[in-house]
């Protein structure tokens, strides 16, 4: 803005508006352009977006490793109690009747709660323990019966699973067949 004459014989100024010339109004809107902040971007390019999901599942693959070392450690912990428990088991059985577990009459016969825990016992070391592992009612689930009865009260203590003697890091447990001798 500058200030004119408005007439030759006239003392008064007024504003006038005169245009910058081109030059001075390059120079000052580069100027301008400079002191700006950067314009916002509201997207990724497909080159970021890869890098990210590449980041991701580097990051989730090392939490899932060690989550799974994590659970393998406490199988084998487990694992390790249970043998413990076992081992307590035999020391018990041993100092109740002077003797270690019998081992059966062989691996197709199953234990007989009736018979006692010597030479007369059926049934292996793992039914002689039962008793000391906190199973006796899976040891006594044929006491006192007789004939087929027994057979199938029997054959249903065959059926219950004992996690005791199951190692978790090597298979999970279940039913195997089997087939009573007589």
């Amino acid at each position: 803005m500058t200030w004119t004459k408005r007439g030759t014989g006239s003392p008064n100024l007024v504003p006038t508006y005169q245009s910058e010339p081109s030059n001075q109004r390059a120079a000052m809107g580069n100027r301008r352009r400079s002191l700006d902040l950067p314009t916002a971007r509201f997207g990724l390019t497909l080159i970021e977006l890869v890098v990210v999901v590449a980041i991701i599942a580097v990051l989730t693959s090392l939490l899932l490793g060690g989550v799974q070392v994590a659970r393998e450690a406490a199988r084998r912990l487990s694992c390790q109690n249970n043998l413990r428990q076992i081992g307590l088991a035999i020391e018990s059985h041993h100092l109740t009747h002077r003797h270690f577990p019998t081992g059966g009459w062989g691996n197709m016969w199953v234990g007989d709660p009736d018979r006692g825990f010597g030479v007369d016992q059926p049934g292996g070391w793992a039914f002689n323990l039962l008793p000391y592992v906190e199973q006796q009612q899976v040891h006594g689930m044929a006491a006192g019966i007789e004939g087929q009865a027994k057979r199938v009260a029997l054959a249903e203590m065959m059926k219950v699973p004992l996690p005791l003697f199951l190692c978790p890091s090597r298979r999970s447990g279940g039913v195997y067949p089997f087939s009573l001798p007589y």
